[in-house]
């Protein structure tokens, strides 16, 4: 018999979702969403047991939304909130180190400042590379709009750590697209 591979927590099951039976995580400082995007599989703490599931769908930015194979109406996956998620050490390894390797990632969250109007356009919900440019997905602060923003070192200013504050020269019209 095969000895499982140890695992790693990556997050835990806030609620259920829909009425396929998805389910809405919450993951650890550190993992990010589009990095947990790419699994095949995942294992939920289910009475006393990890227990490995098959994902089948994926959705969100900043709470992952999946469905998982078998799981199909929201009692089934009420069985789940609170429960602890966890994926193989070697996954956890390559998540981290992909985080690691990527630092934009760490952008995620930052607000994004126009220098040219003074107007705080939204919070980066996602990062990712669109043939030869880095795009992000930005959830407006006044509105329901999302915007695409390229990630451009030239319309780049200023970046605050501390502060979780990017400020850019965004070109006229931009965000009326």
């Amino acid at each position: 018999m095969k000895k499982l591979e140890p695992l790693a927590q990556i997050g835990r099951v806030l609620k259920t979702h829909g009425k396929s039976g998805e389910i809405k995580l919450a993951l650890e400082d550190g993992v990010a969403p589009q990095l947990v995007k790419k699994l095949g599989f995942l294992f939920i703490e289910h009475f006393g047991s990890r227990v490995p599931y098959r994902i089948v769908g994926r959705k969100g930015s900043d709470l992952l939304i999946l469905k998982l194979e078998d799981i199909d109406n929201p009692e089934e996956a009420a069985d789940f909130q609170g429960a602890s998620v966890y994926v193989t050490e070697s996954e956890y390894a390559e998540i981290k180190e992909q985080a690691v390797d990527d630092p934009m990632l760490e952008w995620l969250g930052y607000l994004i400042l126009d220098k040219v109007t003074g107007h705080r356009v939204g919070e980066i919900k996602e990062i990712w590379k669109n043939k030869s440019q880095l795009l992000s997905l930005v959830d407006a602060l006044e509105d329901n709009a999302q915007y695409q923003i390229p990630l451009h070192s030239d319309w780049i200013v200023h970046i605050d750590k501390e502060a979780r504050l990017i400020t850019m020269e965004l070109p006229e019209g931009l965000l009326d697209l």
